[in-house]
């Protein structure tokens, strides 16, 4: 029909050539997929949801993550940062219904300011912001699409999480351990319940490992150049490791 088709060579070299690039260009939009994946775990059945308790969610995400970005610079406010992307989503890419009159571009500006300006020691009220969704195609799209570009992380940090339960009264070294996680993932990339080749990987693996120990789930002894991973004594049990996986795999609910 005389229309010009663009179709990808999807072949392996191809593939990790991509791959290398959109590397660098990630974290650019991290902090934005975060947020419409927490927009995604929220009730929504209200058509609204509560400004804190999207932040929470994102700060939340953030620190399930804090191995694979940097969110802020040290001398910034991870929730200063994250309030202020949400404004720039609002206005730009109109994520949620606003009040014209409210929501300008020139008051989100003077709010970003004010949010700079307040002294951390000093707590101040204001009254409960609530954001009303936007079942415009377009916001809907916008969000799927910013989902998409962190949602293979969160779907290797849920089935590592999911797989701890291999530990339950045992140990296994770290390449047992990896080699069971990548079984679980192919599995459920096979049965559907994992929906991104992307998310068998080795490094999310093992950067969540880092992070179910640093929340104090997991144990490490090291010796020589052998890694034995184990459950601490009082997480030792399935119910302990279920705890865990609910609150990763919560961030994999669909719009």
């Amino acid at each position: 029909n005389n229309e010009e088709i663009i179709k990808p060579i999807a072949i392996l070299p191809n593939v990790i050539e991509l791959t290398y690039y959109s590397n660098t260009v990630v974290p650019h939009f991290a902090l934005e997929s975060i947020v419409a994946i927490a927009i995604g775990a929220l009730d929504k059945s209200s058509g609204s949801v509560v400004q804190q308790d999207l932040v929470d969610n994102v700060l939340d995400l953030c620190d399930i993550l804090q191995y694979e970005f940097l969110f802020c610079k040290p001398c910034q406010s991870l929730e200063q940062v994250v309030s202020s992307c949400i404004d720039d989503l609002v206005i730009r890419k109109q994520i949620f219904l606003v009040d014209d009159a409210e929501d300008t571009e020139l008051n989100v500006r003077s709010r970003k300011l004010a949010r700079q300006l307040v002294d951390d020691g000093e707590e101040e009220q204001y009254p409960e912001k609530v954001y009303k969704v936007n079942p415009n195609k377009s916001a809907v799209d916008t969000l799927s699409y910013l989902r998409g570009i962190l949602m293979p992380l969160v779907e290797s940090y849920s089935i590592t999480a999911f797989a701890l339960d291999k530990l339950v009264g045992r140990q296994l070294l770290e390449s047992e351990l990896i080699k069971d996680i990548f079984d679980e993932l192919k599995m459920q990339l096979s049965l559907g319940t994992v929906k991104y080749d992307e998310s068998i990987s080795v490094d999310p693996i093992k950067n969540a490992l880092k992070v179910f120990q640093k929340w104090g789930t997991l144990e490490c002894h090291s010796e020589k150049k052998l890694r034995l991973y184990y459950l601490r004594d009082d997480q030792d049990d399935s119910e302990s490791v279920k705890a865990l996986y609910h609150k990763v795999n919560k961030y994999r609910q669909s719009f």
